[in-house]
């Protein structure tokens, strides 16, 4: 199944906590690059997405479009 993701979302809970994409992808445990091709040139696996949400702390399907 292909879900994409939203991006507005993200931003939102990324200015919620004061973090940087790059501070999202350190807590994530990838490399910047990888997070803007997942957000920006794909539509993630839901291990992914899960691991995604879970580092934010929302759920899963509020990332969902």
């Amino acid at each position: 199944m292909f879900m994409r993701i939203k991006i507005e979302k993200i931003d939102f809970e990324l200015k919620r906590l004061g973090w940087s994409r790059s501070k999202l992808a350190q807590q994530m445990g990838i490399s910047r690059q990888r997070l803007s091709y997942v957000l920006g040139h794909s539509y993630p696996k839901l291990q992914v997405l899960e691991r995604l949400a879970k580092t934010i702390q929302i759920s899963a399907r509020d990332l969902i479009v």
